[in-house]
Parts: structure tokens; sequence; C-alpha cells
């Protein structure tokens, strides 16, 4: 009886610990929460793409693409224009892509050409307005056409699917080893997909 005894208050005094550690847990969690300027915020909206003016749905896509915790588009931006500075290749961001090419006006008197390094099949079923193909695992098959333009032109903005996409990466290093200037070119970095995603116009290039 006495060793049953025994027993029960061991069980009942690990329980009681057992809570007491469970209570300072949360009690520390909740003061972390508190203090930490990442703390959590069940009340903070979700910022959407609707019924916003285009520099609205620039800034909304860029905040959502920072909210994500793993992989975002600006992280992965960040390791893009690390490996493009390593090269000696200059980028644009989309909002500065808009501003230059929303008037073809600036965008003419800029003398700015706007290349496409998608696939074929891609390209052919839309692309940002006025953009010339270029191939980069083709590329043979476009050099006569691109040639020209890229050796007169003052700005050279490649773009591929964006975020992780290097096709645009690669076409750049064509361009550069077959005597464009680096300083000429650019890579847009949210891509086509970051132009589609904000509303921005695209055609259907002819064939």
């Amino acid at each position: 009886m006495g060793k049953n005894h025994h027993l029960a208050n061991i069980f009942w005094s690990l329980i009681k610990e057992g809570l007491a550690i469970a209570i300072l847990g949360a009690l520390f969690a909740l003061v972390a929460n508190a203090i930490s300027p990442f703390g959590l915020n069940p009340t903070s909206p979700i910022p959407t793409l609707k019924d916003q003016s285009q520099t609205e749905k620039i800034q909304a896509l860029q905040t959502l693409s920072v909210s994500t915790k793993t992989n975002t588009l600006e992280e992965i931006i960040r390791l893009v224009t690390n490996r493009l500075a390593q090269k000696h290749l200059g980028w644009v961001r989309l909002t500065e892509i808009t501003n230059l090419l929303s008037d073809p006006k600036i965008q003419q008197a800029s003398n700015v050409i706007v290349i496409d390094t998608r696939t074929e099949k891609q390209f052919s079923a839309a692309c940002i307005p006025g953009a010339i193909l270029f191939n980069p695992y083709r590329y043979e098959a476009y050099i006569d056409k691109i040639l020209g333009p890229c050796l007169t032109a003052e700005k050279i903005i490649l773009y591929c699917e964006g975020g992780a996409c290097d096709d645009s990466e690669l076409a750049a290093t064509l361009l550069a080893d077959m005597g464009i200037p680096k300083e000429k070119i650019a890579i847009f970095l949210e891509g086509f997909n970051g132009w589609k995603s904000v509303g921005l116009p695209t055609e259907v290039p002819r064939q």
C-alpha cells in the first residue's frame, strides 16, 4: 500500500512539472512573438492584384513575392543579380521596364529593343509588345536577324520567364561573345511571368 502511494505521488509530481513546463513555454512564445519585429499578425490583410492600378499591382506583386517564406521571388532575384554582377551584366526591374516601354515614342527615341529568349512556342503564343525572338539554344538561326539591331541599339533588354529562369542570361552571354557591349545589355528580372501577372499588355507576334 505504501509503495503504491509513493508511486502515485511520483506520478502526480511528473504531471505537475509537465504542466509547469508547458505553461512556461507558452508564455515564452507569447513574449517572443510580441517583441519580435516578425511577430505573427493574423489580422493583416493579404495583398491581392484585383481592382488596383498598374503601380499598385506591381507593388502588390512584389509584396506577395517577399511574403513567401521559402524561395521567394526577391530571394531568387538577389541570387540572380549577384551572378549577373559577377558577369558584368546589367538588369532592370518591372517598374523600370514598365516606365520605359509604356510609351512607344520613348522606346523609339531611346533606341531600345526587347528580346524574348523563350522558346518559339512560348513566343508565338504571346510576348511583350514589340519583342523579337532569340532562342539561345538555337542561336545560329537568329544571328542574322538580331545582330544588326543589337549593334545599333542603345539598350537591349532580354527576358525569359523570369525569376530563376536563366535563358535570358545565356542569351546575354552569347550576345556579348558576338561583340555586343555588355553595358548595353540588361536582363528583365521578373520576366514575362512578372509582366503578365500585373496585367500589362501582350501581343501575338505576326508570323
